[in-house]
Protein backbone atom coordinates (compact mmCIF):
# COMPACT_ATOMS: atom_id res chain seq x y z
CA UNK A 1 0.00 0.00 0.00
CA UNK A 2 1.36 3.43 -0.98
CA UNK A 3 1.85 5.17 2.34
CA UNK A 4 1.79 8.66 0.79
CA UNK A 5 -1.62 8.07 -0.81
CA UNK A 6 -2.86 6.42 2.38
CA UNK A 7 -1.69 9.38 4.50
CA UNK A 8 -3.21 11.91 2.08
CA UNK A 9 -6.60 10.22 2.15
CA UNK A 10 -6.56 9.84 5.93
CA UNK A 11 -5.57 13.51 6.32
CA UNK A 12 -9.01 14.40 4.89
CA UNK A 13 -10.87 12.17 7.35
CA UNK A 14 -10.67 13.34 10.96
CA UNK A 15 -12.78 13.42 14.12
CA UNK A 16 -15.35 15.83 12.68
CA UNK A 17 -15.80 13.94 9.40
CA UNK A 18 -19.18 12.24 9.28
CA UNK A 19 -18.90 10.89 5.75
CA UNK A 20 -16.92 10.39 2.58
CA UNK A 21 -18.03 10.45 -1.01
CA UNK A 22 -15.54 8.38 -2.94
CA UNK A 23 -15.65 8.54 -6.73
CA UNK A 24 -13.63 5.48 -7.78
CA UNK A 25 -12.02 4.75 -11.12
CA UNK A 26 -13.11 1.13 -11.03
CA UNK A 27 -15.75 -1.01 -9.43
CA UNK A 28 -15.20 -2.43 -5.96
CA UNK A 29 -14.63 -5.92 -7.35
CA UNK A 30 -11.45 -4.74 -9.09
CA UNK A 31 -8.61 -4.69 -6.56
CA UNK A 32 -6.88 -1.31 -6.42
CA UNK A 33 -4.74 0.48 -3.91
CA UNK A 34 -7.47 3.02 -3.18
CA UNK A 35 -9.98 0.19 -2.63
CA UNK A 36 -7.58 -1.31 -0.06
CA UNK A 37 -7.30 2.02 1.76
CA UNK A 38 -11.07 2.45 1.99
CA UNK A 39 -11.47 -1.20 3.00
CA UNK A 40 -9.16 -0.46 5.92
CA UNK A 41 -11.14 2.69 6.83
CA UNK A 42 -14.42 0.74 7.04
CA UNK A 43 -12.95 -2.23 8.88
CA UNK A 44 -12.92 -4.72 5.99
CA UNK A 45 -16.52 -4.14 4.91
CA UNK A 46 -15.58 -3.57 1.25
CA UNK A 47 -13.81 -6.91 0.95
CA UNK A 48 -16.66 -8.69 2.77
CA UNK A 49 -19.21 -7.01 0.49
CA UNK A 50 -17.34 -8.00 -2.68
CA UNK A 51 -16.95 -11.60 -1.47
CA UNK A 52 -20.65 -11.80 -0.54
CA UNK A 53 -21.79 -10.47 -3.93
CA UNK A 54 -19.52 -12.90 -5.80
CA UNK A 55 -20.61 -15.91 -3.72
CA UNK A 56 -24.28 -15.07 -4.25
CA UNK A 57 -24.06 -13.92 -7.89
CA UNK A 58 -25.37 -10.47 -7.03
CA UNK A 59 -24.79 -7.81 -9.68
CA UNK A 60 -23.71 -4.51 -8.10
CA UNK A 61 -21.37 -3.11 -10.73
CA UNK A 62 -23.81 -0.37 -11.75
CA UNK A 63 -24.95 0.49 -8.24
CA UNK A 64 -23.88 3.09 -5.71
CA UNK A 65 -22.59 1.57 -2.51
CA UNK A 66 -23.09 2.79 1.07
CA UNK A 67 -21.03 1.51 3.99
CA UNK A 68 -21.79 2.49 7.58
CA UNK A 69 -18.87 2.31 9.98
CA UNK A 70 -17.38 4.35 12.82
CA UNK A 71 -14.93 7.21 12.84
CA UNK A 72 -13.49 8.07 16.25
CA UNK A 73 -16.47 6.38 17.96
CA UNK A 74 -19.06 8.27 15.90
CA UNK A 75 -21.20 6.88 13.07
CA UNK A 76 -19.61 7.35 9.67
CA UNK A 77 -20.79 6.69 6.12
CA UNK A 78 -18.76 5.88 3.03
CA UNK A 79 -20.59 6.44 -0.24
CA UNK A 80 -18.90 4.91 -3.28
CA UNK A 81 -19.76 5.41 -6.90
CA UNK A 82 -17.70 4.57 -9.97
CA UNK A 83 -16.86 7.55 -12.19
CA UNK A 84 -18.23 5.67 -15.20
CA UNK A 85 -21.72 6.00 -13.67
CA UNK A 86 -23.72 9.19 -13.82
CA UNK A 87 -23.91 10.88 -10.42
CA UNK A 88 -27.29 12.55 -10.05
CA UNK A 89 -28.77 15.10 -7.69
CA UNK A 90 -30.96 12.25 -6.36
CA UNK A 91 -27.83 10.23 -5.54
CA UNK A 92 -26.47 13.16 -3.57
CA UNK A 93 -29.79 13.82 -1.82
CA UNK A 94 -30.01 10.14 -0.81
CA UNK A 95 -26.54 10.40 0.67
CA UNK A 96 -27.38 13.62 2.52
CA UNK A 97 -30.55 12.06 3.94
CA UNK A 98 -28.56 9.15 5.39
CA UNK A 99 -25.88 11.57 6.57
CA UNK A 100 -28.44 13.66 8.44
CA UNK A 101 -29.50 10.59 10.45
CA UNK A 102 -25.99 9.75 11.63
CA UNK A 103 -24.80 10.78 15.05
CA UNK A 104 -25.02 14.14 16.67
CA UNK A 105 -22.09 15.82 14.98
CA UNK A 106 -22.29 19.56 15.50
CA UNK A 107 -20.91 20.04 12.00
CA UNK A 108 -21.49 17.68 9.11
CA UNK A 109 -18.03 17.73 7.53
CA UNK A 110 -17.64 15.67 4.41
CA UNK A 111 -14.56 14.38 2.61
CA UNK A 112 -14.79 13.98 -1.15
CA UNK A 113 -12.11 11.78 -2.70
CA UNK A 114 -11.78 11.38 -6.48
CA UNK A 115 -9.29 10.75 -9.31
CA UNK A 116 -7.54 13.81 -10.76
CA UNK A 117 -9.11 13.06 -14.15
CA UNK A 118 -12.63 13.37 -12.71
CA UNK A 119 -14.65 16.58 -12.74
CA UNK A 120 -16.48 16.93 -9.44
CA UNK A 121 -20.27 17.28 -10.02
CA UNK A 122 -21.73 20.75 -9.42
CA UNK A 123 -24.30 19.36 -6.98
CA UNK A 124 -21.42 18.38 -4.68
CA UNK A 125 -19.44 21.60 -5.21
CA UNK A 126 -22.46 23.76 -4.37
CA UNK A 127 -23.44 21.76 -1.29
CA UNK A 128 -24.06 23.52 2.01
CA UNK A 129 -21.89 20.90 3.72
CA UNK A 130 -18.30 21.66 4.70
CA UNK A 131 -16.29 19.69 2.15
CA UNK A 132 -12.65 18.63 2.17
CA UNK A 133 -11.62 17.60 -1.34
CA UNK A 134 -8.74 15.36 -2.28
CA UNK A 135 -7.91 14.21 -5.80
CA UNK A 136 -5.40 11.46 -6.40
Amino acid sequence: MNSELYNNILAHINTDTVGVIWFSESTLSEPTEVNEIFDYIVDGQLREFVEFTKENNIETEKENNFFISHNFDSPFILFNTCISHEFSKKDFNDFKMILSKLGNHSQKNLAVIYPKSFKLPEVVKKSDLTIREFSY
